[in-house]
C-alpha cells in the first residue's frame, strides 16, 4: 500500500485529505505538535520523519493567511521555507522510488491583495519555488506538484477580514479531491491553477 505524509492533517484541507485517503493508502497525519515546521531544526526533522515513514507521496497543507499585521517569518516560514526544506532535503537525498511531493498554492499569487500583501506574496513565491524545483528535478525520481486553489469557504478564509464575499467558493471537501485527483493520481507532475 503507498503512504502519504500529510503536513498540516489537522487543518480543513489536510483532515479532508486524510479522510478521503485513509481506505486507499496508508496515511501519515502529522501537525504542529507531532512534526513542528518552519524552524531553523527542519533539516533533522525532514532526515527523521522521511527515514521513518519512508513516503510515496507528501502533501503540504500547511498554510497561513494572515492579514498585514501577521509577521513576515511567520508567513513565509510555512507557506514557503516548508517546501524549500523539502526541496533541499531531497537534494542531497535522491529516492530510490518514485516520490511526489504535493504543495498548495492559492489564486491569490496572481496579483498582491491591498490586506493580505504577505499572503499573495508568499504564495507567489511558492509558484516559482516549485517550477524552478520541476526543472531542477526533471528526469530524477523526485517530483514536485502544485495545486492553486480559487477561494474555498473554510474556516481559515471566514475569519478573515476585508475578503471579498463570493458565491463561487469551493467546498472544502472539493478542494480535497482536487489536491487527491491532480497532485496524488495525476501521472504528470505539474502546476495546476483552479482558478481558471
Amino acid at each position: 500500500m503507498r503512504k502519504v505524509l500529510i503536513i498540516g492533517a489537522s487543518g480543513e484541507i489536510g483532515s479532508e485529505i486524510e479522510k478521503q485517503l485513509e481506505q486507499e493508502m496508508s496515511v501519515i497525519p502529522t501537525n504542529r505538535k507531532t512534526l513542528d515546521l518552519g524552524t531553523n531544526e527542519d533539516a533533522a526533522k525532514i532526515v527523521s520523519v522521511m527515514n521513518e515513514h519512508d513516503p510515496d507521496f507528501i502533501v503540504n497543507c500547511a498554510g497561513i493567511f494572515g492579514n498585514n499585521e501577521v509577521d513576515f517569518n511567520q508567513i513565509y516560514d510555512v507557506n514557503v521555507r516548508i517546501t524549500w526544506d523539502f526541496i533541499k532535503y531531497f537534494m542531497s537525498h535522491q529516492p530510490s522510488k518514485p516520490v511526489r511531493y504535493i504543495a498548495i498554492g492559492s489564486s491569490a499569487y496572481k496579483s498582491g491583495r491591498r490586506d493580505y500583501m504577505l499572503y499573495s506574496s508568499s504564495k507567489a513565491a511558492l509558484v516559482n519555488l516549485i517550477q524552478g524545483a520541476q526543472e531542477y528535478f526533471d528526469g530524477s525520481k523526485f517530483s514536485l506538484s502544485l495545486v492553486n486553489l480559487p477561494g474555498v469557504n473554510s474556516k481559515m478564509r471566514n475569519k478573515a477580514k476585508n475578503v471579498a464575499n463570493s458565491s463561487n467558493l469551493m467546498t472544502v471537501e472539493m478542494a480535497a479531491n482536487k489536491v487527491i485527483e491532480l497532485g496524488l493520481l495525476h501521472e504528470l507532475a505539474s502546476c495546476w491553477d483552479l482558478s481558471n
